[in-house]
């Protein structure tokens, strides 16, 4: 009995000591919050590759969470609905594309039946999948690089 109790209390040590490592080890995902277009070019946002500079000037609200272990990126913004048009020219209607998202046609779905408006932009090795409302002046966006 003794031994069972002492085997439980080592499991119990180790399960305690992964879950506390988890809150301990800083997170590998860096978030960033901007309030104007003009603050996201001051901290550099469009020359580190998380978003491409395509953004209408009206843009606000910018918020992008990065993996940088694995270089994904996610995240949204909003702007003058009357400026959707000049996004609109800058990226293409979606297609399917290979993305290392698990599920990612069915999340392309899911937001397509919400009433997002898909559409892709790819640059070198990056791509970006945004999901937009026209008439709220809304978007939110995947980013990737691909392999190879």
């Amino acid at each position: 009995m003794k031994r069972i109790r002492m085997i439980a209390t080592v499991l119990l040590c180790i399960v305690a000591g992964f879950f506390g490592l988890m809150f301990v080890l800083p997170s590998d995902v860096v978030t960033s919050r901007y309030t104007t277009l003009a603050a996201a070019r001051n901290d550099n946002l469009f020359e580190r590759g998380w978003l491409p500079d395509i953004l209408p000037p009206s843009v606000n609200s910018i918020r992008t969470s990065n993996d940088l272990d694995v270089n994904t990126s996610e995240g949204e913004f909003s702007f003058s609905p009357s400026d959707y048009s000049f996004f609109a020219s800058r990226v293409r209607p979606f297609k399917y594309v290979e993305s290392p998202f698990a599920n990612f046609a069915e999340s392309v779905a899911r937001m397509q039946s919400r009433g997002f408006q898909p559409s892709v932009y790819v640059e070198e090795k990056t791509t970006w999948v945004f999901f937009c409302k026209e008439e709220a002046g809304y978007c939110e966006y995947n980013m990737w690089l691909r392999r190879g």
